[in-house]
């Protein structure tokens, strides 16, 4: 056991791409280790595949639910008003 352990990150925001198109993204360096008093640098043990693949789905998850959120959101070049009704007359 590690009497004061402390985890780390390194990450920046990048606003555009190689083009100079707008490309808002990170970068994040996460080392799969801890420090300890001093700067020593501990090795974590290797990932289950179970933990692996419960994390992957929670992921799969939410990207599934906020690109859903963002259909519902996406904009209509219409005004409310013009827009069709479905069959039960609720505004689509």
């Amino acid at each position: 056991m590690l009497p004061a352990r402390e985890c780390g990150a390194v990450s920046f925001v990048q606003r555009f791409g190689s083009a100079l198109q707008l490309n808002v993204h990170f970068h994040v360096l996460v080392p799969e280790s801890l420090f300890a008093d001093g700067g020593t640098f501990h090795p974590l043990p290797p990932s289950e595949d179970a933990d692996v693949e419960s994390l992957l789905e929670t992921f799969l998850r939410s990207l599934k639910r906020g690109r859903r959120r963002a259909h519902r959101r996406r904009a209509s070049p219409w005004p409310r008003r013009w827009r069709s009704r479905g069959r039960r007359g609720r505004r689509e």
